[in-house]
């Protein structure tokens, strides 16, 4: 352990700094690129249902903080030719009861913070032919 502060060091992570989860959550947002870091596969049920398996993401709030969520179960959500881009969003509430939304929506509503998680792909008489993983948001570690 160093006492001497070469380099103009900036600690992150003080030992014994009085920690709030929103703080905590702003330490998180400059150092790993928000997006799925597991999981998030989609399957096809019916022409306006897909699964969604379980995830596990870094998503950035509209109030720059990172914050990784998971979920342990599959479950379901409609979708459409119009809405079909699957994405996901957190915003941050001061509130225990504070969960990630999912949505299918058109691309053109998308905001910077959603996690796109795939793209459902219709053919020309509206029928879902296939899921897209190219617009997937994967997470990474932010290397200055």
């Amino acid at each position: 352990m160093g006492n001497v502060n070469i380099g103009s060091q900036i600690v992150h992570w003080r030992y014994r700094q009085p920690a709030v989860t929103e703080d905590v959550n702003q330490w998180f947002f400059n150092i790993f690129e928000p997006g799925v870091f597991h999981g998030g596969d989609l399957q096809k049920i019916d022409n306006d249902t897909i699964r969604i398996f379980p995830v596990a993401v870094l998503i950035e709030t509209p109030t720059q903080q990172l914050i990784k969520v998971q979920t342990t179960e599959e479950f379901l959500l409609n979708v459409s030719p119009i809405n079909n881009i699957i994405t996901c969003s957190f915003v941050w509430q001061n509130e225990i009861e504070n969960y990630m939304d999912f949505n299918a929506k058109p691309e053109s509503s998308i905001t910077p913070t959603e996690i796109i998680l795939g793209e459902c792909i219709f053919d020309s008489s509206d029928i879902l032919t296939h899921i897209d993983y190219l617009k997937k948001k994967l997470g990474t570690l932010k290397i200055d």
